[in-house]
């Protein structure tokens, strides 16, 4: 099924995007250790009727 059918037929559709604010941050610990972390936001959209 796919998710405008869902809809129609009364179903509840949620879409999740991950929007990425930056790349790659490399966050420094101790012992020179570098962690890289994703920074961004997540955008949820539902559709239901």
């Amino acid at each position: 099924m796919k998710l405008n059918e869902a809809a129609d037929n009364g179903g509840r559709v949620v879409n999740v995007i991950w929007q990425p604010e930056r790349e790659v941050i490399n966050r420094e610990y101790h012992d020179d250790v570098r962690l890289p972390v994703l920074a961004g936001y997540i955008i949820i959209l539902e559709y239901f009727e």
